[in-house]
């Protein structure tokens, strides 16, 4: 099978360890979407560790054989440091990545998952994460072509208030603050409804469920 050099943008959603002290990286592309590469140790070095970090944005160079893809050198920035949020932080922006993985096949390009991921990053320092993170969750949702603010699909299990957070959180455009006020009744009940759904709709099992409750 022939290879091919490959140049691109992506998210680092998560690494975990490699073979002889490298790296496994899956990522968010813009060109391919969803993709796991491997980042050999001495590329490591070269280019810092740094970077392997949950949701750096980095613009890469790898070798592409069939399914298997090799990093041969990145540079970028970090949108926003995760490892120094307090836990409950950290475990809403896992439930954000462990769906993304779930959610979008690896290869497939989607500018609106890619966009949405790289919006919900830099907004990552300076939002709170809880309904920064939710709001993202219920995007991406939509952008599978899964709504969870479909008034089909919450008619008779939700609260006429609960669907109008998940329609104004589907529909909000980054430019603005989020200006609707949110009660911790309605979004309790909005998170306990897309727990569900994620699960009987798009027929994920997340290990992250209960995260926003």
């Amino acid at each position: 099978m022939r290879k091919e050099i490959k140049s691109g943008e992506a998210i680092v959603l998560h690494s975990r360890e490699g073979r002889e002290g490298g790296k496994i990286l899956s990522l968010f592309t813009m060109q391919q979407g969803r993709m796991v590469m491997s980042l050999p140790r001495a590329v490591m070095i070269r280019c810092g560790s740094g970077l392997t970090a949950p949701f750096s944005l980095i613009r890469y160079t790898s070798t592409v054989e069939g399914e298997y893809a090799l990093l041969g050198q990145y540079e970028g920035r970090l949108l926003f440091d995760m490892m120094k949020l307090p836990y409950e932080d950290m475990a809403y922006w896992f439930y954000v990545i462990e769906l993304s993985e779930k959610l979008f096949p690896q290869g497939e390009k989607d500018d609106g998952a890619y966009d949405t991921l790289l919006r919900a990053g830099m907004a990552g320092g300076r939002r709170n994460s809880l309904p920064l993170c939710f709001m993202t969750v219920v995007k991406l949702l939509a952008l599978a072509g899964f709504d969870a603010a479909s008034p089909e699909e919450g008619e008779g299990k939700l609260s006429h208030e609960a669907l109008l957070l998940l329609t104004a959180f589907r529909d909000y455009r980054w430019e603005n603050p989020f200006s609707r006020a949110i009660s911790r009744k309605t979004f309790h009940e909005a998170a306990a409804y897309v727990d569900g759904f994620v699960e009987k709709v798009c027929d994920i099992k997340m290990n992250t469920k209960g995260a926003f409750l």
